[in-house]
């Protein structure tokens, strides 16, 4: 038996009791077109990616209703040692969770594992902390903090659903949070 990566936790009864199939963290990534459309991907979060990225067949199937590429001249590493010269780089709005920042996402072929990679830079433009634990991140603005579940294991995600963010606040307004709801409302 392989595994990709090395565990020294045997001991741990916890881990052992659950034996818990570990999955990349997914989440819904909102970009916007020049003319206010909306184009929805579903997007791995990588702490360990450098740069964010959208995959080129992907990026070519949304690219009429979003800005064009502007030049990179920047060539990507790939885990396997790869490198793969950027098609360009899209830039402007970013919504996760009903947060929004402008953001960049290099595009290039990434080979088709993921659509979208949301990598170090803009999870911490998003003041992102991910909670291995309960597999779910955490984001802020302002007072309002939003906690989303990794879409990888919420039942009806693969359909195109998206599940309800849990949203805490202080003294906050919710208002200006598009597609977040307040759970004291249900």
């Amino acid at each position: 038996m392989f595994f990709s990566a090395y565990s020294t936790d045997d001991d741990n009864k916890e881990r052992n009791a659950a034996k818990t199939q570990e999955v990349p963290y997914k989440q819904w990534v909102i970009l916007q077109g020049p003319n206010g459309e909306n184009v929805r991907l579903n997007a791995v979060f990588d702490d360990g990616s450098m740069v964010g990225a959208i995959d080129s067949v992907i990026f070519a199937k949304v690219a009429h209703r979003l800005s064009p590429l502007k030049p990179s001249s920047r060539w990507l590493r790939m885990a396997n040692g790869v490198r793969v010269q950027s098609d360009g780089v899209w830039e402007g709005r970013v919504t996760v969770g009903g947060i929004a920042r402008r953001g960049a996402f290099e595009v290039f072929a990434g080979g088709g594992s993921w659509d979208m990679l949301f990598g170090k830079p803009l999870l911490r433009k998003f003041h992102a902390v991910h909670e291995y634990l309960t597999d779910t991140v955490a984001m802020s603005i302002g007072d309002v903090q939003v906690i989303l579940p990794n879409l990888s294991k919420v039942d009806g995600a693969s359909l195109g659903e998206n599940p309800v963010a849990q949203v805490t606040e202080s003294r906050a307004s919710l208002k200006g949070l598009p597609g977040v709801r307040d759970p004291s409302r249900r």
